[in-house]
C-alpha cells in the first residue's frame, strides 16, 4: 500500500505522531537504556518504534491494522532481534506469551475509546517488571486518570494507578503535532508501577473499587452493603480506614491510603 492510498480509520483512533519534538519527549520521560525491553501499543507507521530500538534491547509493538505492514515489516529487517511487530487487538493480546525476560517499560499512543480497558489489562497482566508507562492521550481523559479525591473525574482505574505510585503530565501536546489531526489537544504523561503492586494489581482490589463507586450518589456503605458486604464489617473497615461512618462519605472522597487500608481489612475479615 503507497503512503498516498492509505486511510485512516477513526474507529481505532489512528492520529499518527508526526512531530520529532514530541518524540524526542517520549524518549526522555521514558528513560530508556539499553537493557530496556519495551512494550508499545499502536505503533503506526513506526516514527516512535524505530526510535525506541535505536535506544533498547527490544521494542514488541503492537498493531491492529494489517493494512500498516508496509511501514511495519521493514523495521523488523532493519533492526534484526530487536523489533517484533505483533498483529492483534492489544485489549485482548496474551502478554504471557512475550519472553519471559519481561518488559521494563510500556509506551503507548492511544485513543480515549480503549483507553479503560487497554490500561486495566495492562495491570492485570504486563506489570511484574514494567516499571515505568508513558502514554500520549486525550487532555481531558488524562486528567480523569489523575483526578484527586472529592472531584467527579475520580474513579477505580485513576485510584490504582495512583496506588501503583502514581502519574503526572509531562506536557501538553498540539493536535498538530497527529496527522490527522484529532479533535482535541493531547497530554504527555508518565506513571509509575513501583509501589503496593501485591494489592493494587488484583483483582478483588478491582473489585472493591468498582462496588464502591457503583452508585455515585449513594454512600460508600450503601453500595458495599448492597454488595453483599456485612455492615458491620464495613462500618469496622471505615474506622480502620480513619474514616466515621456517620460522615456519610461517598467513594470519591476516600484517598488512595484510605482504600488501601480499607481494602487490607476487608480481605483479613472476609
Amino acid at each position: 500500500m503507497s503512503p498516498e492510498s492509505f486511510s485512516p480509520k477513526p474507529k481505532w483512533g489512528q492520529n499518527f505522531l508526526v512531530d520529532r519534538n514530541v518524540l524526542s519527549g517520549i524518549l526522555d520521560v521514558a528513560e530508556l537504556t539499553p537493557a530496556c525491553s519495551v512494550l508499545e501499543v499502536g505503533p503506526g507507521k513506526g516514527i516512535l518504534t524505530e526510535a525506541i530500538a535505536e535506544r533498547c534491547r527490544k521494542v514488541f509493538s503492537i498493531e491492529i491494522d494489517r493494512r500498516l505492514e508496509p511501514w511495519l515489516a521493514p523495521l523488523e529487517e532493519r533492526y534484526p532481534g530487536r523489533v517484533s511487530v505483533l498483529w492483534g487487538d492489544a485489549r485482548t493480546w496474551d502478554y504471557d506469551s512475550l519472553p519471559s525476560e519481561g518488559l521494563t517499560r510500556i509506551v503507548a499512543n492511544i485513543p480515549y475509546s480503549v483507553m479503560t480497558p487497554l490500561l486495566w489489562t495492562f495491570i492485570s497482566h504486563c506489570l511484574k517488571t514494567v516499571r515505568r508507562i508513558v502514554l500520549l492521550l486525550e487532555k481531558e481523559a488524562m486528567e480523569r486518570l489523575l483526578a484527586p479525591p472529592e472531584t467527579k473525574g475520580r474513579g477505580p482505574l485513576g485510584i490504582v494507578l495512583d496506588a501503583l505510585g502514581g502519574g503526572r503530565i509531562v506536557r501538553r501536546v498540539d493536535r498538530r503535532s497527529f496527522s490527522p489531526a484529532p479533535h482535541a489537544d493531547s497530554v504527555l504523561a508518565v506513571f509509575n508501577t513501583t509501589e503496593n503492586l501485591e494489592i493494587a494489581t488484583r483483582d478483588t482490589f478491582r473489585a472493591l473499587l468498582e462496588d464502591g463507586f457503583r452508585h455515585r450518589r449513594k454512600t460508600l456503605l450503601w453500595n458495599l452493603r448492597s454488595a453483599g458486604y456485612q455492615c458491620d464489617i464495613v462500618v469496622e473497615g471505615l474506622a480502620f480506614s480513619g474514616l466515621a461512618p456517620e460522615q456519610k462519605v461517598r467513594a470519591e472522597e476516600l484517598s488512595t491510603d484510605n482504600w488501601l487500608r480499607m481494602y487490607s481489612y476487608l480481605q483479613a475479615r472476609t
